[in-house]
């Protein structure tokens, strides 16, 4: 596995780790970030959501032991389709156009970093 791809991995792990735990605790937060006021009863849907970016923190951070090459592209594509899907939601979202650009931006990089280094350079 190459460095940037690791560093990718880790990068990654980190920041849905803390986007799970923030979600999982405060889950009207991030959803505020955008303008969104979350009532307590639809705090569920964003634990789902917190509850599925541990799961993406786990699948990183675990890869960082895999030394199979498909095993990694299988990862990359699991990476690939949650940012780009996610970038998807962003796009179509339009509440907060400064803060929902960012996440865009950011998922579309992120996507053509699992695309670039986990799938066409592995």
């Amino acid at each position: 596995m190459s460095l940037a791809f690791r560093i990718l991995l880790v990068v990654n792990a980190v920041a849905t780790l803390a986007a799970g735990v923030v979600l999982l605790l405060f889950p009207a937060a991030i959803p505020a970030t955008v303008g969104i006021v979350l009532p307590s009863e639809a705090n569920f849907v964003a634990w789902l959501l917190g509850s599925a970016e541990l799961g993406l923190a786990a699948l990183c951070a675990l890869a960082l032991r895999l030394t199979d090459r498909e095993a990694l592209r299988l990862v990359a594509w699991t990476m690939l389709v949650s940012h780009l899907s996610a970038a998807l939601a962003d796009a179509l979202a339009r509440l907060a156009p400064v803060a929902i650009g960012a996440n865009l931006a950011i998922r579309l990089l992120m996507a053509a970093l699992f695309w670039w280094l986990g799938l066409r350079r592995a």
